[in-house]
């Protein structure tokens, strides 16, 4: 049986949008990257410190998706989770976010920040870091806190949200440099005022928020929400402070993701 050009082009035209729809609805969101950074200043070091980062869940309902992330997230056995902020929009997605907790590993420590939409949804802040104290994770509102890993002291500072908070990265930064120094901070547009008022040495930031544009057409990024500067994705390695920016796991206002695939990061230190 021929096929005339015409009908051809018309079957390959609506097989490329059936694709694209397939991959924005489904691939990106679903199907999470685990990048690896291997940071370590000690070349000799046999056994570095892993730390996950996981940034703008955008809670909504714990599904199959998240049952099998959690696994994923227990199997990676990390000695650190960072939650990066935005992991719910509001009070009602509590019950659902506690889910996650209670399906990772207890034993493994875990910290956290605020992002825009836990004030914006008006969520309970209360509520929450009490359920994040009840699953061995501290929540850091212009704070910092001390890790003893592997024998190292690690310094995690958490900043407030640039735009729902009242981020102050000089209330927060710790008074003394420790063996390593990792700065919280989910709207990448606040790193200017870091790299200006940092005392203390800092080897890296960790934001979310841009969820790498979320919708990205090669490049071109119709819509990316206030707090980002000039902050998309990935690493920016030319500030005085290196910076990575993750394009987190959930999705905000439209359910979709193209050129923006779903990431949980893994940092070895």
């Amino acid at each position: 049986m021929k096929i005339n050009r015409r009908k051809f082009i018309k079957r390959g035209f609506w097989l490329s949008v059936l694709f694209i729809l397939l991959d924005a609805f489904w691939l990106e969101r679903f199907f999470i990257r685990y990048p690896e950074h291997h940071l370590s200043k000690d070349d000799k070091l046999i056994d570095p410190i892993k730390i996950l980062e996981i940034s703008d869940i955008h809670m909504r309902s714990f599904g199959y998706i998240w049952q099998r992330a959690c696994r994923q997230i227990n199997e990676q056995k990390p000695d650190l989770i960072c939650f990066t902020g935005d992991v719910v929009d509001g009070k009602s997605d509590l019950n659902e976010f506690e889910k996650i907790l209670a399906a990772i590993d207890i034993l493994i420590p875990k910290v956290a920040i605020l992002g825009n939409w836990e004030y914006w949804g008006r969520t309970d802040l209360q509520a929450l870091q009490a359920m994040y104290q009840k699953y061995n994770c501290t929540l850091l509102v212009n704070q910092h806190k001390v890790f003893q890993l592997k024998n190292r002291n690690i310094s995690i500072t958490g900043v407030d949200d640039l735009l729902g908070g009242q981020a102050n990265y000089k209330q927060a930064e710790p008074p003394q440099v420790n063996d390593f120094h990792l700065v919280l901070n989910h709207c990448p547009a606040y790193n200017e005022t870091i790299f200006k008022q940092a005392n203390t040495p800092v080897d890296f930031i960790l934001s979310g928020h841009t969820h790498g544009g979320q919708v990205n057409f090669f490049g071109f990024v119709p819509f990316l929400p206030p707090g980002c500067g000039k902050y998309l994705n990935g690493w920016y390695r030319k500030d005085i402070i290196p910076a990575y920016v993750s394009k987190g796991v959930g999705s905000n206002l439209f359910p979709v993701r193209f050129g923006a695939r779903a990431e949980m990061n893994i940092f070895y230190v």
